[in-house]
């Protein structure tokens, strides 16, 4: 996940596994002379799947999508927030399921993140979750059932807002449907 924060520009890489476990160090590079070999700031996770940058009111965050943790699916992913000295330092975690994917997006000046989760150790038709920014805390807003959920992406079209889902398993095939999910306002 390529972001900027006052210039600077860093790539924050979700790494999966080393050959031995899941439980790694993933890491944040920052640009150097043209190149991302300076690290950062190393953050431990757990089968990391993906980072998500995003900015609330001038605060840098970065949530990490944590799939496995050496025993299982069910864990936590966690939002980490950079702290005025120039660390990330955790914000705060979920509990996630094999989760794969988090997207941030915004509407009407509120702020959302949904996380695609997966796999759950026992079926792939589970409940990913959407969560609203509130009083400074990330809240559940709404659950929407999904199929082994890979992906999450926010759209807008002329003012309507969408969200998709990529999913992957229904825990017979690998050949299923995604979803496209409209918000309805009111």
């Amino acid at each position: 996940e390529h972001f900027e924060v006052d210039g600077t520009h860093y790539l924050a890489v979700a790494n999966y596994f080393d050959d031995v476990a899941y439980s790694v160090q993933s890491t944040i590079y920052e640009l150097r002379e043209g190149r991302f070999e300076a690290t950062f700031q190393q953050i431990g996770t757990h089968g990391a799947t993906d980072w998500e940058h995003f900015e609330v009111n001038g605060t840098h965050y970065l949530a990490a999508a944590n799939h496995y943790n050496d025993s299982t699916y069910n864990t936590r992913s966690t939002v980490y927030k950079l702290r005025q000295e120039g660390l990330f330092e955790v914000f705060q975690q979920f509990d996630t399921h094999g989760a794969h994917d988090f997207e941030h997006f915004v509407i009407n000046n509120t702020h959302y993140l949904a996380v695609a989760n997966q796999y759950n150790n026992v079926t792939y038709s589970i409940q990913s979750t959407i969560y609203k920014l509130q009083d400074g805390r990330f809240e559940v807003f709404q659950q929407i059932g999904t199929q082994g959920a890979h992906d999450v992406k926010h759209f807008e079209i002329d003012g309507t807002h969408y969200l998709a889902v990529a999913n992957y398993n229904n825990d017979v095939t690998h050949n299923i449907q995604s979803t496209v999910y409209v918000l309805r306002q009111g």
